[in-house]
């Protein structure tokens, strides 16, 4: 969820997807690829909080599910 993003459903799809693919990509170095995992959800909560979703949302894009929370 937090890379996707909160507060919005397209967010923790968005983080599941990747992580998936960043799994099977990644499942010949071991753990690492949980290293590196946990270094992408804290590079995505250092450069943008609203995770990657809500940063392509800033850029333009629009919701594809009308339900969502905002965070302060």
């Amino acid at each position: 969820m937090v890379i996707g993003g909160l507060g919005t459903i397209e967010g923790p799809i968005i983080g599941v997807i990747l992580f998936f693919l960043l799994r099977d990509l990644a499942a010949d170095l071991g753990t690492w690829y949980l290293i590196g995992l946990g270094a992408l959800a804290i590079a995505v909560m250092l450069i943008d909080r609203r995770g990657i979703w809500g940063a392509l949302k800033a850029r333009g894009l629009p919701t594809l599910f009308v339900t969502q929370r905002t965070l302060k």
